[in-house]
């Protein structure tokens, strides 16, 4: 059966005094279809009629005996075995209970792992052994699961959402060395530094026991919009996509479906 041609009329709305607005018309038709009578009479002398008759057809049902496909499935094994895939494996302590968020710098070299306990450990993926570079370990003897983790674009910046309600965002500019921390997740010195790693440097604290998911001032404070305090679930550094990495906004997605963006000022 032949493609059905497209009639495409492009026409300006001034007929009906709406001025700068367009539209257009698209009229479908099969190719032996009887046009109506009057139906010519619907196109402009500008108007130009498309079809796809002059397209080939295409068979995505390759066929091994096609000579083409052949050798495409020769340049594509050729091509994967130059691929190899090695397998690291990351000793986490027991202590932590277990992982409950991974996630990777923008530019591959880091990973940031945080555990049901609510730590936070950060390795370097430049050397063959992943190292441990900088972490934060939850002191409280309760455990609070890290639901949300995220870099920001420059590496510099990892924000997280517990489970409790808490958002936090770290530097990752070294902070205090505490060996006694270090050893309680069994994290080994640095073989440049000969030294446990730095603490992540707290930026900014959100809770929202402090109700600091919820509007204080403004229209939607004075209209009750948010009648209940509000949880997050996930959070993420804005914007997503910059030229300069600069990321001086977070957005937070609270566990009522609702979205809030804070601006955020950062000392380091």
């Amino acid at each position: 059966m032949d493609a059905p041609p497209l009639t495409i009329r492009i026409k300006s709305m001034n007929e009906v005094q709406l001025k700068n607005v367009w539209q257009h018309t698209q009229l479908l038709q099969t190719s032996d279809a009887v046009q109506p009578a009057g139906a010519l009479a619907l196109l402009d002398p500008d108007t130009q009629q498309l079809n796809f008759l002059s397209l080939r057809t295409f068979d995505l049902n390759f066929s091994e005996d096609v000579p083409a496909f052949r050798i495409y499935k020769h340049h594509e094994i050729e091509c994967w075995k130059q691929f190899t895939i090695e397998s690291t494996l990351l000793k986490i302590n027991k202590k932590v209970i277990g992982i409950s968020a991974v996630e990777v710098s923008a530019n591959q070299q880091q990973i940031a792992v945080g555990t049901m306990k609510g730590d936070i450990i950060t390795y370097s993926l430049m050397q063959d052994q992943p190292q441990a570079v900088r972490y934060i370990r939850n002191e409280s003897a309760l455990g609070d699961p890290l639901i949300s983790l995220t870099w920001s674009l420059d590496g510099n910046r990892i924000m997280n959402v517990n489970d409790s309600g808490m958002l936090r965002v770290w530097s990752t500019l070294p902070g205090r060395r505490l060996v006694k921390d270090a050893k309680e997740l069994d994290l080994v010195k640095n073989t440049s530094t000969d030294s446990v790693p730095p603490q992540l440097t707290l930026l900014i604290t959100m809770d929202d026991q402090e109700n600091d998911f919820n509007f204080q001032a403004g229209p939607l404070s004075d209209t009750g919009a948010q009648k209940e305090t509000d949880f997050p679930s996930v959070a993420a550094f804005h914007p997503s996509c910059t030229l300069l990495a600069t990321q001086n906004s977070i957005v937070v997605g609270l566990q009522s479906g609702d979205l809030l963006k804070c601006n955020a000022v950062f000392d380091a």
